[in-house]
Formats: C-alpha cells, structure tokens, sequence
C-alpha cells in the first residue's frame, strides 16, 4: 500500500511538474524571491506580501520556502520544486488511492501545485486544515493548517465556517486558538512598533473586496462541482459550505485565485460524499474530464532566463548597487540573482547610497535613454550601466 501510494506522489509530481516551462516569471515571484534573499543574508523578514485589503500577509510563506533555497545554493527553481513537495506530501495523507487521484488531478490542485505564489500555495494548506478535521486529527493541528492558509491569503477563510462548526462539536475551548500562531510574526511587528501596520492603514486604507449582487463570480467555480455540491447538499458541511457560495454572489468579480479556496472546499466536499458509491466515482470521473484545464501556453519569461542575463552581467562586487527594470522597476527579481552571485544590492529604500546603477532593458521598444524615475532618481550621480538582454531580439 505504502509503496503505491509513493508510486501515484511521483508520478502525480511528474505530471505538475511538466508546467514548469509554462509559469511566467512575473513581479510576484520576483517580489517574494527578493524577500527570501534578505532571510538568506541574516535579516529578519517581519512583512509579508501586502494583500489588497491594506494588510500583509504573513511573512512564514518566506520561511518555507527558504530551505530551498538554502539547499540549492540560490537556486530560484528551487520555490517550485518546494512547492510540488509540499503538494505531494499534502496528497499523501488523504486514504484511498482513488481519492488522490482525484485531488491531485483536479485542475485547481494542479495550480496550487505549480505556482508558488501565496495567493496559490493557500490551497495546499486549506486542504491539509479539512482533511485534518474529516479524520478528527487533534483540533490544534487543523487550526495551525488553517491559520496558515488564513496568513497566506484572506480568501481561506471560505472554510472558516467549517472550523467553527467542527470546534462547536467536539467542545474544545482553546485549542482553536492555534490559528493566531501562524500570524505571530506580524503581531510582534505591531507590538514592536506600537501598531505601525495599523496607524498606516487608517491613513491609506487598501481596496478591499468591492460588494455588489453579482453572479459572475459563480461562473470560475467549476459548475459541475456546484451540480454535485446541490446533489449532496444535505451533509452538514455541505450546507456550511453554502455560506461562502452565497456570499461570493454579493463580491464584484474575484480574480481567479481567490475563489481556488471555493473550489478546493467544493471538491472536497462532494469527493467525501461520493467516495462510497461506485455511481459516485463515476462522477467524479466526468467532473475531471469536464473541468480540465485549457493548454495555456509557454511563458515568455521565465526563471533561467533572467538567471542567464545576471549570468552574462559583472559588476565591480565591492560597490554598492542599485537596479531597476523596465519590466518591474523596483527589480525585486534582478535584485535576488544577483545577492544569490554575491553582489551589494541595495533595499529600494537605500538607493540613494549606490555607487553603481544597473538597469535591465528587456522590451526592445522600450524608450530607455530619457527613462525617469523616483528610483532612479534616488541612486543620484551613481554610475549608470544599461544591460540589453536579448529576450525579445535586438534592441
């Protein structure tokens, strides 16, 4: 059995894997690698990615995916690689090999999977919090899940209904309160601080979810998840898991990310009651084959490539540098390959100490010799060097 169930992680792992070539390499990622390379030179990261709503996220999304790191000696493939293993080990707990099938076939595991983003690596921990709760692990351990997946990304709380409704029923008082742990960090931050994060968002509060009766957010569930959902809809976590469907139909159209919570917590809810039947693994069957997703092409821009660039770059070592890119300007991606190289770079807010200015040009349209901006004004009189890279012909 054992052995099996190792055989299925592999060749499920194989399978993700395969859209590797297909990820764009995009500011996100950028953004979190450059974070992780503060932590690979011995600063504390207290923030992590700041959400819409105002308010980061929790920075432990950095923590996780620095061992990586660590162990590929700066490897920036190394977050993908963490992430499928992390998938992997999460589809392991669940019993029954038709189940993993299931879980790990089904088109919004296979995005967490593949994208190390936190507003896609949530999934995995949200769908680790459930199982625990279905199998009646001790209750801490579900809320720790779940409080992480909470601190990830805020659409987690989808499920929240589901943990209080578990925690009700099992009479335990405190050990719902594991949930905060994964938040600690940025409690520390405000405690520290005298509530910083707070007095910011009173000044310049974020976006938010807009509110407003609209039914298009249903249509990015998979309808035949909510088909089977209405069939088994009488189970008790079934009609819990009518609360947050309900609810996205009064939000303003949710980008794709954020109803991956909805989606994991439909199909989790409607793979437990219809694994008993042989019917029922029939459907499941055809909610596969009809949710599968859309071939959705090769990246432009990936992670080897711009390794390439740093590669092809040298730079006097010892000088303080700043760097910009037409693609981001803040270049958290640049800023990452090269502290991985060893070179001096410099945090946004330190620019005005660079002795040497670095821009990447990747858009060969891009007009570059009168380009301006507050970060390059900040590095002042420091010596400019402009990088072509060849990545869309010559410039």
């Amino acid at each position: 059995m054992i052995k099996r169930i190792i055989v299925l992680a592999i060749l499920l792992a194989f399978w993700w894997s395969r859209s590797f070539d297909k990820i764009y390499f995009d500011t996100d990622i950028g953004r979190d690698l450059s974070q992780i390379s503060n932590i690979a030179l011995g600063k504390v990261v207290w923030l992590g990615p700041r959400l819409s709503a105002g308010f980061p996220a929790s920075p432990i999304y950095y923590y996780f995916l620095y061992p990586g790191i660590w162990l590929s000696q700066g490897n920036a493939n190394s977050i993908f690689v963490t992430t499928l293993i992390l998938a992997t080990i999460a589809l392991a707990m669940i019993k029954g090999t038709k189940e993993k099938l299931f879980i790990g076939l089904a088109p919004w595991w296979i995005t967490a999977a593949t994208h190390p983003g936190n507003g896609f690596t949530y999934v995995i921990w949200e769908f680790l919090g459930l199982m625990g709760l279905w199998q009646k692990w001790p209750m801490w351990i579900s809320a720790i899940f779940l409080g992480i997946a909470i601190s990830y990304h805020p659409a987690a709380i989808f499920v929240l209904p589901i943990l209080v409704s578990e925690w009700l029923k099992r009479g335990r008082k405190w050990e719902i309160l594991a949930i905060i742990i994964p938040f600690l960090p940025l409690i520390v931050f405000e405690f520290i601080t005298k509530g910083f994060l707070t007095r910011m968002w009173f000044q310049n509060p974020g976006t938010g979810v807009k509110f407003g009766f609209d039914l298009a957010n249903l249509s990015q569930i998979g309808w035949p998840l909510l088909l089977v959902w209405v069939m088994t809809g009488k189970k008790r976590w079934g009609l819990l898991s009518a609360i947050p469907i309900g609810l996205i139909c009064f939000m303003q159209k949710l980008p794709m990310h954020y109803l991956l919570s909805l989606n994991c917590l439909i199909s989790f809810v409607t793979l437990m009651a219809l694994r008993r039947y042989k019917l029922g693994w029939l459907i499941i069957g055809v909610i596969i084959l009809v949710s599968w997703p859309k071939n959705i092409g090769v990246a432009s821009r990936t992670v080897n490539e711009i390794n390439n660039i740093v590669n092809k770059t040298s730079f006097d070592k010892s000088k303080k540098i700043a760097v910009v890119s037409s693609v981001s300007t803040q270049a958290d991606d640049y800023r990452f390959f090269l502290r991985m190289k060893g070179y001096n770079v410099l945090e946004v807010q330190e620019y005005n100490k660079a002795e040497i200015l670095v821009e990447f040009i990747e858009d060969k349209n891009f007009k570059w010799q009168n380009w301006s901006t507050w970060e390059i004004e900040q590095a002042g009189k420091a010596q400019k060097i402009i990088i072509l890279p060849q990545l869309q012909g010559e410039p």
